[in-house]
Protein backbone atom coordinates (compact mmCIF):
# COMPACT_ATOMS: atom_id res chain seq x y z
CA UNK A 1 0.00 0.00 0.00
CA UNK A 2 1.61 3.39 -1.14
CA UNK A 3 0.19 6.61 -0.78
CA UNK A 4 0.37 9.62 -2.94
CA UNK A 5 -0.26 13.26 -2.35
CA UNK A 6 -2.90 13.00 -4.54
CA UNK A 7 -4.58 10.63 -3.33
CA UNK A 8 -5.81 13.33 -0.08
CA UNK A 9 -5.82 16.60 -2.76
CA UNK A 10 -7.42 14.97 -5.82
CA UNK A 11 -10.99 14.38 -6.74
CA UNK A 12 -13.61 13.26 -4.48
CA UNK A 13 -15.37 14.26 -1.37
CA UNK A 14 -13.56 15.09 1.91
CA UNK A 15 -15.59 11.70 3.57
CA UNK A 16 -13.84 9.85 0.44
CA UNK A 17 -10.22 11.43 1.42
CA UNK A 18 -10.66 10.59 5.08
CA UNK A 19 -11.86 7.13 4.05
CA UNK A 20 -8.48 6.42 2.08
CA UNK A 21 -6.50 7.79 5.13
CA UNK A 22 -8.29 5.30 6.95
CA UNK A 23 -7.93 2.16 5.07
CA UNK A 24 -4.11 3.07 4.87
CA UNK A 25 -3.68 3.67 8.23
CA UNK A 26 -5.60 0.29 9.37
CA UNK A 27 -4.52 -1.76 6.96
CA UNK A 28 -0.72 -0.81 6.32
CA UNK A 29 0.53 1.27 9.35
CA UNK A 30 -1.47 -0.65 12.67
CA UNK A 31 -0.29 -4.06 11.94
CA UNK A 32 3.52 -2.63 12.12
CA UNK A 33 2.48 -1.07 15.12
CA UNK A 34 1.45 -4.43 16.79
CA UNK A 35 4.25 -5.90 15.70
CA UNK A 36 6.64 -2.92 17.28
CA UNK A 37 7.87 -2.55 13.62
CA UNK A 38 7.39 1.23 14.18
CA UNK A 39 5.75 2.97 16.96
CA UNK A 40 3.64 6.45 16.81
CA UNK A 41 5.52 9.86 18.29
CA UNK A 42 4.89 12.88 18.37
CA UNK A 43 6.96 16.02 16.26
CA UNK A 44 9.23 16.49 19.62
CA UNK A 45 9.39 12.64 20.69
CA UNK A 46 10.90 12.55 17.28
CA UNK A 47 13.07 15.92 17.52
CA UNK A 48 14.28 14.00 20.97
CA UNK A 49 14.95 11.00 19.09
CA UNK A 50 17.07 12.62 16.33
CA UNK A 51 18.84 14.72 18.88
CA UNK A 52 19.91 11.37 20.76
CA UNK A 53 20.35 9.56 17.68
CA UNK A 54 22.92 12.27 16.24
CA UNK A 55 24.92 12.67 20.09
CA UNK A 56 25.15 8.83 19.53
CA UNK A 57 26.83 9.22 16.08
CA UNK A 58 29.14 11.78 17.32
CA UNK A 59 30.64 9.43 19.98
Amino acid sequence: GTLHPSDFFGPGTDEEKLQVWDQWLTTIVDPLVTDGRIQWATMSDIADAFVAWEEWCGE
